[in-house]
């Protein structure tokens, strides 16, 4: 017996004594589910276009988060639940939180067992993350009664020691902040050792205090979420297995096959999501320096691959390697078999749609090729292929790369016809699952053409064209969208701002049903702050298939992403060097970049809708409800619409920079053709025939021919349609109104009516003008200058006088560049300060009926400086090309120099100040007045203004203002508010040394760069490059050969709608 105890006393002694668990506050598992939960933490996540009167999307905060934290975050061990503890620790720009960086306290009583002698000499902390912001060097300070036990730091940066030797893989999500009962990801362990002897013995509780550590001058969110939190003496981590693998056995269930088809390839060479095809447009300037970004390819040759992946293995076969070739947008037909891509082969510089048999075999260029660039193909159910194309020619409107537009191969007629109208850019069509084409469409018409670049959906054949997601509020670029398989809804890619070259974004989903108005319609899934992702393909199951343009990833609903795969080693390997054609002392290179990646496996084709078009036809018949039916529309009177003007917004074939110049100041960036009006009934129905197939948009009028109200988007209508509208810009989600009568306009279809004595495109010197020249003048030339205003039409260095003037003055309403849906009267005609000084009011002058119409039809298409497309980057001074101003007359720097020296031995006493000087065609002259809007004046900075007159250089007002009265100048010395007599007469030496000189800098511009009036006009060099692609001029056509401008626009113009069909001849 007593060696039975002796034994079992050295069998118990042997035993480890059990850990003491002090607290222990979550459970490690990788979740924060337990804790006190915030939902909607995502919201802010999305940010508008900068400027919008909202900086994003507000808070919805339904949990009672920031009044959460107005309180000290306090736990006490013991008493407090852990729901009561924050699932999420913000550190910096949480907006949501309404604090910066609180500190969290843990109370507990010291444990008994540490008092006695023979107590544990150390207690563990452990604190286990679940997931943070992507940003590394954040951390958190731990302090145990004051004393600091260390920073938990690092969190997701080092390799569990458990886990494989592949940092990608062990990178957190940075998602749980927006899905907190999801799973997250286990942080690198983090143990602090704490003495015994820290803890207090008088009684009083511990505190352990959890302090955010970060740098200040980060500007994006950091935040950290927790796992648990455990004291105990026990030093051993908790091992928590990183469960992201089992997101590939998922994925292959999903697609019903482990093989993925992916292309790897160059990326664009150009900053924007467009330009990665094609080329900018042919150099116009003369200027070396300035040229150099023009004419060049905004795709890379560094080669590309066709690849097959097996995501279990790593076995891989290449269909296609091309060491010279570009290839990009691959698609997998239904029935598995074969693969659609976009492909420029080797040497060669256009893009074609070809085909593939998924055994590499049958390499086919499909028979719709041309001398134009294919892109973004797309299978239609019947066997028909939807594509994007540049094959109308058109440019950019606010940059200088090729437009490419939504277009159709009839496989059995063997035509392509282009079945969008959009002036602008339309990318990556895809099929819903009702049959619906959904794309981007980017629809800038008066309004900030950084902010709208939504989804829209279309029907096959080009009619009923819809929004599908965004369009009101301005910010990111929408696009990629892929249906999602089992369920109503989309994936698609979310880019911040005006986009990311590559379509890189974030992933968001959004899922039916929704407001396609309504900003909280998505969700963002991705996690934030982390690397960009591309080409998100939803595969069912909560999974989406997207790159991180190295790799495949596989991401889950929630952010997390498995992407523990071994790429081929010569996968993006490379023998050739390109670099960004962009304007910057030392542009990147270019890299090689994986893309598209889905399953290759059949998949299940949506229904092949009706077509509703004859393309024989040329007319659509539209039918509006009620207009006074909509947005901003229910303090519009009854009544008060009478007429609706039609306008076709128009492609423009050349442009050389991100603004409106030449063809206006804040203006729009579309020249726009008055087709005319229609009547619109008194119970505010109408119905009209219009032409298909164009850019229209509809301005309403009231009894005086004044803008009730604009549209700020366009519509185009497949021939031999009919489309209804409930009112003017109704939300998608309205039913059409119950009316008890009839509407008037039924069965009454309208044909557009010309408007009397209005040209069908306004330009301003030779239309607008000449209303200021009779009208005007009398009181607003240069010698009388009533108020410092003057209308004359001559030219300074950027703009027309009279046009900058107005602009200047407050004069127009044009939008401003801003956003769209503006309120009623707000708009051209019905906005403008300008139409309150035409109708007898402002000193008896009242316009004669056909030049009001005019003036009003200027006003509400824009109030455009420039008619014609012909003048881009000609006939000014100074023109913008690319990023920078180009000055024409730099080399002339003697006459700069002959009146640069009259103003310091001149004018420099009075005008000191930098700003003031009336130096040599500079915009440094800022001392301008302009209305305040209060009845007063404040000093204008526009850069606009000039004292230079280039049309006439003898009434620059450099010249006139300091030349005396009695010698035909402006100067009074009998007038102490006139400006001081410097010239005594034109005889001076001083005036006659400036006029000389901007005499010969305005002889130098009319010989080398005639204004569009002149009839020595001729056009840039990009401008009769594309005509001649167009046919409309000869090949042998020479540059320097004078020509009508508008009239060579007009063929234009008509090249485009006879070429909107395209027949290749039987197949």
């Amino acid at each position: 017996m007593r060696f039975f105890a002796l034994s079992f006393c050295a069998l118990f002694c042997a035993l480890p004594l059990r850990a003491e668990v002090v607290f222990k506050i979550g459970k490690p598992d990788a979740r924060a589910g337990e804790f006190r939960i915030f939902r909607n933490l995502g919201d802010d996540r999305h940010v508008y276009t900068e400027g919008f009167p909202e900086a994003h999307r507000p808070f919805r905060d339904v949990d009672g988060c920031r009044e959460f934290f107005k309180k000290p975050v306090e736990f006490v061990v013991g008493k407090s639940k852990d729901s009561d503890f924050p699932f999420i620790h913000p550190f910096h720009n949480c907006a949501w939180a309404g604090v910066e960086a609180p500190v969290y306290k843990i109370f507990f009583d010291t444990p008994a067992s540490a008092l006695p002698a023979g107590a544990p000499a150390k207690y563990y902390l452990k604190v286990g993350f679940s997931d943070s912001s992507n940003y590394t060097w954040h951390s958190l300070k731990i302090s145990v009664n004051g004393k600091v036990a260390g920073e938990a730091r690092r969190l997701y940066t080092e390799y569990y020691p458990w886990a494989k030797a592949d940092a990608s893989r062990l990178r957190c999500g940075a998602s749980l902040a927006y899905y907190p009962r999801s799973r997250g990801v286990p942080s690198r362990p983090q143990s602090f050792a704490i003495d015994a002897s820290q803890l207090k013995r008088d009684g009083s509780k511990n505190c352990i205090e959890l302090t955010p550590v970060f740098d200040p001058k980060y500007k994006g969110q950091l935040w950290l979420t927790y796992d648990f939190i455990e004291l105990s003496s026990d030093p051993e981590y908790p091992k928590i297995p990183d469960w992201r693998g089992e997101l590939l056995n998922r994925a292959i269930a999903a697609m019903g096959t482990e093989e993925v088809v992916f292309c790897a390839s160059g990326n664009g060479r150009d900053w924007h999501w467009y330009a990665n095809f094609g080329k900018t447009v042919e150099p116009s300037s003369g200027d070396a320096e300035t040229d150099r970004l023009f004419g060049k390819e905004v795709f890379s040759r560094l080669g590309c691959k066709l690849v097959v992946y097996n995501l279990r293995t790593g076995a891989h076969r290449y269909l296609i390697d091309d060491p010279k070739g570009s290839l990009r947008d691959p698609q997998v037909s239904f029935d598995g078999k074969k693969i659609l891509f976009s492909y420029r082969k080797g040497d060669t510089d256009l893009f074609h749609i070809y085909e593939i048999g998924v055994d590499g075999k049958n390499l086919t260029k499909l028979p719709f090729a041309g001398d134009w660039n294919d892109i973004e193909p797309c299978y239609l159910p019947n066997g028909d292929i939807l594509y994007c194309s540049d094959r109308l020619r058109r440019t950019v409107q606010c940059w200088y790369v090729p437009v490419s537009n939504l277009h159709r191969w009839f496989r059995d007629e063997n035509v392509t016809r282009c079945i969008t109208v959009n002036p602008d850019v339309d990318n990556r069509p895809r099929l819903l699952s009702d049959g619906r084409i959904i794309y981007m469409r980017w629809d800038y018409n008066h309004r900030n053409q950084l902010g709208y670049h939504n989804l829209w959906t279309i029907q096959p054949d080009g009619s009923g064209e819809m929004i599908f997601l965004g369009n009101e509020k301005p910010g990111g670029l929408y696009i990629g969208a892929e249906q999602i398989p089992d369920e109503n809804g989309v994936v698609f890619t979310l880019a911040p701002g005006h986009g990311i070259k590559d379509h890189r974004g974030a992933v968001a989903r959004a899922v039916a049903p929704f407001d396609p108005s309504d900003p909280y319609a998505f969700e963002i899934v991705s996690g934030q702050g982390c690397r960009y992702f591309m080409d998100p393909y939803p595969i069912g199951d909560g999974l989406t298939l997207v790159s991180d343009s190295g790799k495949p990833n596989i991401m889950d609903s929630t952010g997390q992403a498995y992407c523990d795969f071994k790429m081929p080693a010569d996968l993006l390997k490379t023998d050739a060097e390109v670099y960004y054609n962009v304007d910057m002392k030392n542009p990147p290179k270019c890299e090689m970049i994986v893309r598209n990646v889905q399953p290759l496996a059949p998949r299940k084709a949506p229904p092949q809708r009706a077509d509703s078009a004859d393309f024989s036809q040329k007319t659509a018949t539209v039918f509006i409800q009620d207009i006074y039916e909509g947005r901003k529309m229910a303090s519009v009177k009854r009544g008060t619409i009478k007429k609706l003007m039609i306008v076709r917004m128009l492609p423009e074939p050349v442009h050389f920079h991100g603004g409106f110049h030449p063809l206006g100041a804040r203006a729009g960036f579309a020249l726009e053709r008055i087709l005319g009006t229609v009547p619109v009934y008194e119970d505010g129905s109408a119905s009209f025939e219009v032409p298909s197939q164009e850019a229209l948009a509809f301005v309403a009028l009231d009894e005086n021919g004044n803008c009730v109200k604009r549209m700020q988007s366009f519509v185009g209508f497949a021939p031999a349609t009919s489309t209804s509208c409930i009112g003017c810009h109704e939300r998608r989600t309205e039913a059409p109104i119950r009316k008890i009568a009839k509407p008037m306009a039924y069965g009454r279809v309208s044909k557009i009516e010309p408007i009397a004595s209005v040209p069908p495109i306004i330009d301003y010197s030779r239309h607008v003008q000449p209303i200021f020249d009779r009208y005007c003048l009398a009181c607003h030339s240069y010698e009388k200058r009533r108020g410092g205003v003057v209308l004359e039409g001559d030219l300074n260095p950027r703009f027309i006088q009279s046009y900058m003037t107005l602009l200047v003055r407050e004069q127009l309403s044009t939008g401003f560049n801003a956003w769209g849906n503006r309120e009623p009267y707000s708009f051209g005609s019905g906005g403008s300060a300008l139409m309150g000084k035409i109708g007898g009011a402002h000193h008896g002058v009242k316009l004669d009926a056909d030049s009001l119409n005019i003036l009003r039809a200027w006003l509400d298409t824009g109030a455009m400086q420039v008619g014609t497309y012909a003048a881009a980057g000609t006939g000014f001074m100074r023109e913008y090309f690319g990023s920078k101003s180009f000055d024409r007359t730099a080399g002339m720097s003697a006459e700069r120099e002959a009146i640069n020296s009259v103003v310091r031995e001149r004018c420099i006493k009075c005008h000191s100040a930098g700003n003031s000087r009336p130096s040599a065609f500079s915009f440094e002259y800022g001392g301008f007045r302009a209305p305040d809007g209060k009845g007063g004046f404040k000093i204008s900075g526009s850069r606009g203004i000039s004292l230079y007159n280039l049309t006439r250089p003898e009434k620059s007002l450099a010249l006139l203002l300091p030349l005396s009265k009695s010698a035909g100048g402006l100067a009074d010395s009998s007038d102490k508010a006139s400006h001081p007599e410097v010239f005594k007469d034109k005889s001076d030496a001083g005036y006659a040394k400036m006029l000389s000189a901007v005499s010969a800098v305005a002889d130098y511009l009319k010989k080398t760069s005639p204004f569009h009036t002149s009839p020595d006009f001729r056009p840039s060099r990009a401008y009769i490059r594309q005509m001649q692609a167009c046919g409309i001029l000869p090949k042998d056509w020479k540059d320097e050969t004078r020509l009508d401008p508008m009239s060579i626009d007009e063929l234009y113009f008509k090249w485009q709608d006879e070429n909107a069909s395209h027949a290749f001849g039987k197949n």
